[in-house]
């Protein structure tokens, strides 16, 4: 068995770090234009599909790429015994804390609970835990069909293919979201699992580190491919910004951030932002309440200025989590908060 390396990649906490801070943001409108406060359609609309293109898929990516590590480190029982711990109990524990904070409030909220909660953990995960869902039948895929590689890919770009909504045949419920969002799961667990592809990465990688003039060239590429996408996507395919059809733009955009974060790496942000990266679990459990909250207490203060709701909410939605975080790691609860990544029985 290889052994692989256990330092964390800054790289890849930066990385979170932007992305995360992203889907707070898209959460915050999304809040916004539910309570009627900013519209549907526009500039700000356009730009939540465009960041929904890549923020998420991004994640995913990640996740497949440090589960081939992971993988390489244990059995497959212990890799799953590690999930669950990871995954589908943080996934259980916050839904319920969601649900219960929710149900409690539920004349302030845009949208009150149709489902109850047992419905809501097994077929219907409630708001933002729709990834860690999504994420759980990643790794059950994972572990049951990884070998051999290039069937396990091909069956990825099968699954991306038939769930991939069109303008007249639009998916609806959850599950086709793990054949949107398998592909990039999938293909970031492929560039650990085949050295060649993995070697020659890197070799381009350093080349263009290396090199002012390609990275020149290779920048304005991806932006416009990201953008001609983003923009036929808004034209033809609207309300699915992960698919097939905007594929290229997911690329581009997951290439564009992990771009931007090994630049943030050599700056004095480095560190402030690979911290944030690494609680990127906490922020993304919680901020949904906090984005609600936050909207709630602004306007009953008189503030409807959409770009200042956008901003201060964006900021408290993330700072909060964070407080709560290291209260929780003060106080030792991560494990049992879900937050650790390990069973909260073990020392």
């Amino acid at each position: 068995m290889k052994t692989a390396p256990t330092h964390r990649s800054l790289t890849q906490d930066i990385a979170k770090a932007l992305a995360i801070i992203l889907v707070v943001y898209g959460h915050m409108w999304i809040g916004l234009k539910n309570a009627a406060l900013t519209p549907e359609t526009g500039f700000l609309a356009n730009l939540n599909f465009a960041l929904y293109t890549f923020h998420m898929p991004l994640f995913f990516a990640l996740a497949g790429y440090n589960a081939y590590t992971s993988l390489q480190k244990r059995t497959d029982a212990e890799f799953a015994t590690g999930r669950f711990w990871s995954l589908a109990y943080p996934y259980v524990i916050w839904s319920i804390f969601q649900w219960g904070v929710l149900t409690v409030m539920a004349s302030f909220v845009n949208m009150p609970l149709e489902d109850d909660l047992l419905t809501i953990l097994l077929f219907h995960p409630l708001a933002q835990f729709w990834f860690l869902y999504v994420l759980i039948a990643c790794n059950v895929l994972l572990i049951a069909f990884r070998r051999p590689i290039w069937l396990f890919l091909s069956a990825a770009a099968f699954l991306l293919v038939i769930s991939s909504p069109t303008p007249n045949n639009p998916l609806i419920g959850y599950w086709p979201l793990v054949g949107m969002h398998f592909i990039f799961f999938a293909a970031g667990y492929a560039i650990q699992a085949v050295p060649q592809f993995t070697t020659r990465v890197r070799e381009y990688h350093n080349k263009i580190k290396a090199s002012l003039p390609p990275f020149a060239i290779y920048l304005p590429i991806l932006v416009t491919a990201f953008i001609v996408n983003v923009i036929i996507g808004l034209q033809g395919i609207p309300h699915a910004p992960v698919s097939l059809y905007m594929l290229p733009a997911s690329a581009a955009g997951i290439a564009l951030i992990l771009m931007l974060s090994q630049w943030l790496g050599t700056t004095k942000a480095a560190p402030f932002l690979a911290w944030l990266g690494q609680r990127s679990m906490g922020i993304f459990v919680m901020h949904i309440l906090v984005t609600a909250a936050t909207r709630i207490a602004l306007t009953k203060l008189g503030i409807s200025h959409v770009p200042a709701l956008l901003i201060i909410g964006t900021i408290a939605a993330t700072a909060a989590p964070l407080v709560a975080w290291e209260i929780l790691a003060r106080l030792r609860l991560l494990n049992l908060a879900g937050l650790g990544g390990k069973s909260p029985f073990t020392r």
